[in-house]
This record gives structure tokens, sequence and C-alpha cells, in this order.
């Protein structure tokens, strides 16, 4: 029951697009702009999140998470009804302060409630959350906006965030929390080791996500395809991260991460070239 509060999470955080042509012209801004709107959630949730979870630490761990699901939910209602692209971007870096709320402690969680020997188990189907909202949850988001226009996607995303915190609610039982993390939490991220994979972990991301929240206008002008065409190529970005390790031979025999890191590297540099419409 963890899974839905990734999923709720990851939906909301691309659920318009699919639409970003239609909400940049509605509010009189540029699709380049407009695509800023991702970047004010990212932003604020990658720098705020360790600070907001550790805040949050002696509080228990179902109550906020239930709490950041439903503040998600509020503050995507409110997304509806923005009037220009600056509320509509304030209000999106209080969604990435939400998001704070749910994303660190929902794996943490797992942990927790799963045994020693498999805790990595339980915190890899916490975040296979992720996967699903780019397989179902941002795609329906596509659907929705066809009927509802790309106010109404945020509507759906109120939707989602409120069954997530539902669903925990009734399921998890109640979990204490822990120890406020100090400074030595963070300096720990400064180990070599720990260091360079997250940097390798950041340029990975970062060169996949850079054409996330303009698939839409991407697609639209390669395709020709728009809404619901556009969700059907968002499903298939999910899709794909949820079969390539278990369908790509050299991922599951692979003596060492390198290879497999080096791999993907290779074929996200070809696939992420330029193509012509």
């Amino acid at each position: 029951m963890l899974a839905p509060a990734s999923f709720a999470t990851g939906t909301e955080a691309y659920v318009y697009a699919g639409h970003l042509a239609d909400l940049a012209a509605d509010l009189d801004a540029s699709v380049a702009a407009a695509g800023q709107l991702a970047t004010a959630f990212a932003i604020t949730y990658t720098l705020t999140a360790p600070l907001v979870a550790g805040a949050m630490a002696r509080f228990g761990r179902r109550t906020v998470m239930v709490m950041g699901l439903m503040l998600i939910g509020a503050l995507n209602l409110l997304v509806a009804a923005a009037p220009s692209l600056a509320a509509l971007m304030a209000i999106r870096v209080a969604c990435g302060l939400a998001a704070g709320l749910v994303g660190p402690i929902s794996p943490l969680a797992a942990a927790e409630l799963a045994a020693p020997g498999q805790r990595g188990g339980a915190m890899a189907m916490v975040l296979s959350g992720l996967k699903l909202a780019f397989v179902l949850g941002i795609p329906v988001g596509s659907v929705v906006g066809d009927i509802a226009g790309w106010r109404g996607t945020f509507v759906y995303a109120k939707a989602v965030a409120p069954v997530a915190a539902v669903a925990i609610r009734v399921v998890l039982p109640a979990m204490r929390g822990g120890l406020r993390a100090g400074i030595a939490a963070f300096r720990a991220a400064l180990a070599p080791a720990i260091s360079a994979s997250l940097a390798v972990t950041l340029l990975g991301i970062a060169a996949t996500f850079t054409t996330i929240a303009y698939l839409g206008p991407i697609v639209t002008a390669i395709s020709g395809l728009t809404g619901s065409g556009i969700g059907a190529v968002q499903a298939m970005f999910g899709v794909g991260s949820i079969e390539a390790p278990s369908s790509v031979p050299v991922l599951r025999t692979a003596p060492s991460a390198t290879r497999v890191l080096a791999l993907s590297f290779g074929v996200s540099a070809l696939l992420l070239g330029p193509t012509r419409p």
C-alpha cells in the first residue's frame, strides 16, 4: 500500500506534460517558459526533501505521508484554478515542498516494515509506483486533458493523491517516527563512493528527464499526435523502464554495474540524439 504514494507523487509531477502547449497558450506564455513548471517542482523537491523529511522525523510515518498526500491533492486543485503562469509556478513550488513529506518517507517505511533480508525488495516495490505512474498515471492524465483540458489534468492528479492517502491510512499500521537527521547524515553523502554514485545518477536522470516535460510538444512536432496519442507514447516510456531489467540479457548477467551503466548511457545518447520530423 506504500506504492500508491510513489504513484501519486510521480503522476502529479508530470501529469500536464501531454498538454503543455495548450497550457502555455492559455496562460499567454511560451512553451519553454511553461516547461519550467517541471523545474520549479523538481528543484524544490530536490533541495528541500531531506530537510522536510528530517524536520518531520519525530512524527509518525503514516501520519506524515497521509498529511503530505492530502496537501498535494489540495495544491493540485489550486493549480487547476491558477490565473497565470506565475501563480501556477508558485503553487508548483509548494507541491515540491509537499512531496518531501511523501517521497523520502515511503521507502523508509517499507524498509522498517519488512524483514531484514527483504528490505531491498520492499523499497523497490514502493519505488515501482513511480514507474507505474509513467505507464498509467501520466498517460491517463493526457486522456483526461482531451476531455477536460489541461486544468482537468490537475483535477485528476488531485483525485489520485487522496485515494493513496486513504489506502495508506486504512491499511498501513501506525508507525513511530525516528531520530531527526543530523549534519552527519548529509556528510555521509560526501563520501567518494556515495558522491560518485549520486553524480552518475544525476547525469543519467538529467539526460532522460530533460525531454520529459516537453514530451508533448516534441511528439506533436514529430508525429502530429496530440492528447491521447501523446499519452500512448508516455506509456511506452513507462513500459520500457519496467521491462528493460528483465528482458535485456546483459542486465541480468553483467558481472558489474559498470557494464550496465555504460550500455545504458550509450543507448540513451543514441536515442536522445536529434530527430528530423
